[in-house]
């Protein structure tokens, strides 16, 4: 691993003696700061009873410490790698390495927080040391490694894969905003982490998946690890397929099922209870969100309708094919996965079947029409490249408006019309013509968007017809 040449550079940058003495300094300084007022507090204050208590206290603090470290400053870090590297003028160079694009990520998130990370390892060997002082259990401490683990994986893996979509050239961080919430977040946590560990409430409360009994600790890091997962394959399609979008067709479905997979592990056992209507309910609204947002990152652009022009036999048919092979296809894809599984939830938690139908028209209309603005962008956009602010617009104030409206008129049934507002479906107040209303409006959203559309489509056959016909034309006028 330390052979890795991205590692090697920052491990150069990074351990500087000019540079490592002084956060190094600024390290043994907070220590020696906690140590003194906490031992101060336990020889003349009374908030520490016993030396236990005492140690169970650093414990905390020290924890909250090795989680600004590995939650907040690691993915600070991550976060601007590829900001920092065309502010250097050294992107070229990375694109060039000869590596994989495994091996580019480990170097980023390893060399980009390599002193962070040895810094990170003393902590925690101080964590361990108060931890046995204070007698805490070993499940508790193999359950807190395990979530602190998965985590700090997870957040590091979700920042770099956001720094890569992200191409700006700044060097601006945001470690000083990261402090500012640190000091305002620490007394709060340090108060709710010393309660539990005094009551156990962490190391003995559980969870099911499915019919699987675990720690409460042990499924937020298996969650977590889910997380990190798809983040590391999103870091390498991208550093692999740099101009494509971070999730192909495959891609998106392949994660709808799993998240769908996964909430329906979390919510199974509270789906069985009989009587209580709101645990489909919140499964339903949960895994429409995917539907929603993976489409903002599978957008296919222009060039891909293009390609699927040039690749077709005949003309015939072609407006079809593209169609198939549209942005509008890949999230119809996500939302039948979704009613699958919507259904599967209903049956096991014998819902209402009419406010799954209602749910589901409501919100298919709706996310058609987000559908449609993600691709009036990608189809439009060689025309006008701003066009996607003017849609981006649209899109805000279809979601925000109906809110706006509802609180001036003082009309909650205005709700409906926003993607936001779907949950009111599940109000008993209103009727079929209300519900009903929603739909309609989202369908003469979805006219504008949907001539536009075409037009580009029709563009494209007739592209395509124009080449046969030069094609025909040719072998004549050689003759």
């Amino acid at each position: 691993m330390i052979a890795n040449p991205i590692i090697r550079r920052y491990r150069f940058s990074q351990l500087r003696p000019q540079q490592a003495w002084v956060f190094g300094g600024v390290y043994v300084a907070v220590v020696l700061l906690v140590l003194f007022i906490n031992s101060s507090i336990y020889r003349y204050g009374q908030a520490y009873l016993t030396a236990t208590h005492l140690y169970k206290g650093l414990f905390v603090q020290f924890a909250i410490l090795e989680i600004f470290l590995l939650w907040l400053l690691c993915p600070a870090n991550c976060s601007t790698v590829v900001a920092r590297e065309i502010a250097d003028k050294s992107f070229d160079f990375f694109r060039m390495l000869p590596l994989s694009a495994a091996k580019k990520a480990v170097g980023i998130l390893i060399g980009r927080n390599l002193f962070c990370l040895l810094v990170a390892g003393v902590n925690l060997a101080f964590c361990l040391l108060f931890a046995f002082g204070g007698e805490l259990s070993g499940q508790f401490i193999v359950q807190m490694l395990m979530i602190l683990a998965a985590l700090t994986l997870a957040l590091n893996l979700l920042a770099l894969m956001f720094s890569i979509l992200n191409y700006k050239k700044t060097k601006n961080t945001s470690i000083p905003v990261l402090l500012v919430i640190g000091l305002f977040a620490f007394g709060p946590v340090m108060g709710g982490l010393i309660d539990s560990i005094g009551t156990q409430k962490l190391e003995t409360t559980t969870a099911y998946f499915y019919t699987f009994e675990a720690p409460v600790l042990y499924l937020i890091a298996f969650c977590a690890l889910f997380v990190a997962f798809w983040a590391y394959i999103g870091v390498l399609r991208r550093f692999t397929y740099e101009y494509e979008a971070l999730f192909s067709r495959t891609g998106s479905g392949l994660f709808m099922l799993t998240y769908l997979v996964m909430l329906g592990g979390l919510f199974y056992v509270y789906l069985l209870e009989a009587n209580d209507p709101d645990p489909a309910r919140v499964f339903w609204m949960l895994g429409l969100l995917p539907a929603a947002v993976v489409p903002l990152f599978a957008i296919r652009g222009f060039d891909r309708y293009l390609e699927t022009s040039r690749t077709a036999h005949r003309v015939e048919g072609l407006f079809g094919r593209l169609l198939i092979h549209s942005n509008l296809t890949g999230g119809l894809m996500l939302f039948v996965i979704w009613l699958a599984f919507a259904i599967a939830a209903g049956v096991t938690a014998r819902a209402d079947a009419a406010e799954l139908l209602w749910l589901a028209m409501i919100a298919f209309s709706a996310l058609l029409v987000i559908w449609a603005l993600v691709e009036t962008t990608a189809v439009w956009q060689p025309r006008n490249e701003k066009i996607g602010y003017l849609l981006g617009f649209l899109a805000v104030l279809y979601i925000v408006l109906p809110f706006i409206l509802g609180g001036i008129f003082e009309n909650e049934m205005m709700y409906l019309f926003s993607p936001l507002g779907v949950v009111n479906v599940f109000d008993s107040h209103y009727s079929a013509p209300i519900l009903l209303m929603p739909i309609f409006f989202n369908l003469i959203c979805l006219l504008p968007l949907g001539i536009l559309i075409a037009k580009r489509y029709f563009d494209l056959v007739a592209i395509r017809t124009q080449i046969e016909h030069t094609q025909d034309m040719s072998p004549r006028l050689g003759s």
